[in-house]
């Protein structure tokens, strides 16, 4: 990525998916939305499509899903650095030193 990604771009794609993560469980649970039907995946494949242009090292989707927005405070290692990635400015290091 040419451009680096500043704070509050990361705090606006992060918040944007929370907010789209709640409106969707809502409308799945009073069965509004299929979670296995063809709507459902378009939403969330298009969000992470989007998501991949701006971070196509893919720290963003690693964050939300496998470090739990930071609540699982993995360690990475980025140049022989290892270190927890607990909050956002941890994750924007991610994403911008590489």
């Amino acid at each position: 990525m040419n451009k680096k990604l500043t704070l509050q771009e990361l705090h606006t794609i992060l918040d944007s998916h929370i907010a789209l993560k709640k409106v969707i469980d809502t409308a799945v649970e009073v069965g509004c939305l299929d979670p296995n039907g063809p709507l459902y995946n378009t939403v969330w494949k298009s969000f992470e499509d989007v998501v991949s242009i701006l971070d196509p090292n893919g720290w963003i989707m690693w964050h939300i899903y496998d470090n739990d927005d930071g609540e699982r405070a993995l360690k990475v290692k980025i140049h022989d650095v290892e270190f927890p990635v607990e909050t956002r400015r941890d994750l924007l290091y991610a994403i911008n030193v590489i």
